[in-house]
């Protein structure tokens, strides 16, 4: 089972007072399974939850410690939280993340990424600061990242780096 939004919103909020408090860095990732509208259309919305269902646990099977969490963000959307993460080991975990979700191997013949399921992923890191504003600042330049990898063909894992 993997957190709700309502849990990330709280869960994110916390998490950067304490990096704020702590001068420690956070990292976000935000993962878009792609074309993921054309695969509900193609094989129809149970075969879509379950897919849903085996790219969370793919994607919860990477993440190893206690501090860090996926939650569900909005349709196909995920959010990954990395306390205490700097940028490269954000875009290791990433990375992995990426990886797996293709190695489960699902069908998808309406994917221009792939005939599998794949997945674009956005990766943010940075040192929190009164300056920056809130956590909100955080979510914008992951999905800025998420933006890009999905401009730049899917599949793929970007770093914003605006922070």
């Amino acid at each position: 089972l993997i957190s709700n939004r309502r849990y990330f919103d709280e869960f994110i909020r916390n998490e950067w007072k304490r990096a704020t408090r702590d001068k420690n860095s956070i990292s976000l990732v935000m993962i878009d399974i792609d074309s993921f509208k054309t695969f509900n259309d193609i094989y129809g919305h149970q075969s879509g939850d379950e897919c849903l269902k085996r790219v969370a646990q793919a994607i919860k099977g990477v993440l190893h410690r206690p501090a860090d969490i996926v939650s569900r963000y909005g349709g196909e959307e995920f959010v990954v939280v990395l306390p205490e993460t700097e940028g490269a080991g954000a875009l290791k975990i990433s990375e992995e993340i990426r990886s797996e979700i293709e190695k489960l191997q699902i069908k998808h013949s309406g994917n221009t990424a792939s005939s599998y399921v794949t997945a674009s992923l956005g990766v943010e890191t940075m040192v929190p600061s009164e300056a920056l504003g809130g956590e909100k600042f955080l979510i914008q330049k992951a999905d800025q990242a998420l933006y890009k990898a999905k401009s730049q063909g899917k599949n793929k894992v970007v770093a914003c780096n605006g922070g």
